[in-house]
């Protein structure tokens, strides 16, 4: 009989202080919580009873959450304010070297769209401007071939991927159109000592908006040669084999 008592008095204080533990752990605040009741609601429960442990290690975890967030942003902060951009225009790149820098050369030899092909890299003529990196750029619709040859400069790479000098642009065979730049914005690292910013700017991908309208001499309306569906006209007799075939010969008036 006594020992059954004294197994009954083990259960109850086993109980008991099982009870405890959970109250320390968690009350019926914490529902409230879960339960995402107002903020004034939450306030007034654990007035009554109290913070439980896990309200306390949530608060915690909110806190530190909040602090390293915020450390990121001061770091991207710091990124973004140690990063120069500068924008040049049309204007300002053939002040450069007195003729416009062509930004792509476009094939139609086998018909429409053509192969479009770029010329002078963005970073390349970033690089040329004594900056890093493209962000932005702009170029103009087609130039025709006539007016292309000798006209603009090209910044391309040698065969292991080193810039070369401007060269002037040649074609010739009057083969390719071209596209020259509009406007390009160029950035780059202004110090080294914050971490992580040569990184975060090498992350930025260059962004390159539509062709404008056409700049050839003598041309007034918008030509647009990528979606230019009109019939064309059987190239002419004196033009090279594989002459320039992408708009038709009655529009280069």
């Amino acid at each position: 009989m006594k020992l059954n008592l004294l197994f009954v008095c083990v259960a109850l204080v086993s109980t008991f202080s099982s009870s405890n533990v959970r109250a320390a752990l968690i009350n019926a605040c914490d529902d409230l919580v879960d339960a995402k009741k107002p903020e004034e609601k939450i306030q007034v429960c654990l007035k009554r009873l109290g913070e439980s442990d896990t309200y306390k290690s949530n608060i915690q975890q909110k806190k530190l959450e909040a602090e390293q967030n915020a450390i990121r942003v001061s770091e991207e902060a710091a990124k973004k304010a140690n990063i120069e951009t500068k924008s040049f225009s049309a204007i300002d790149l053939e002040n450069q070297l007195g003729f416009p820098i062509y930004a792509f050369r476009i094939d139609y030899s086998k018909g429409m769209p053509g192969v479009k092909k770029r010329i002078t890299p963005g970073d390349s003529l970033c690089k040329f401007l004594g900056f890093e990196k493209s962000l932005k750029v702009s170029v103009s619709a087609d130039i025709f071939p006539k007016f292309a040859h000798k006209n603009g400069f090209v910044i391309g790479k040698n065969l292991i991927g080193i810039d070369k000098q401007p060269e002037l642009f040649e074609d010739e065979g009057v083969e390719y159109a071209v596209r020259q730049y509009n406007e390009i914005t160029c950035a780059k690292v202004i110090s080294k000592d914050v971490v992580g910013t040569d990184e975060a700017l090498r992350k930025q991908i260059e962004a390159i908006s539509p062709e404008t309208r056409s700049i050839n001499t003598s041309i007034d309306e918008d030509l647009d040669s990528e979606i230019n569906d009109s019939p064309r006209r059987p190239a002419d007799k004196k033009s090279t084999p594989h002459g320039y075939k992408g708009i038709p010969k009655d529009a280069q008036r």
